[in-house]
């Protein structure tokens, strides 16, 4: 018997759910070090 594949777009929509979940580390060990308005400067 052969085995239904998957739908491409919900497999993805599944991977790329559980890399957000996740979470990637950015290298600020949770500390923020700037101000919003340093990030918005004119």
């Amino acid at each position: 018997m052969e085995r239904k594949k998957e739908d491409p777009y919900a497999e993805a929509k599944l991977m790329h759910t559980a890399l957000l979940e996740k979470g990637f580390d950015m290298g600020s060990r949770g500390q923020i070090k700037w101000q919003r308005d340093e990030l918005h400067e004119r």
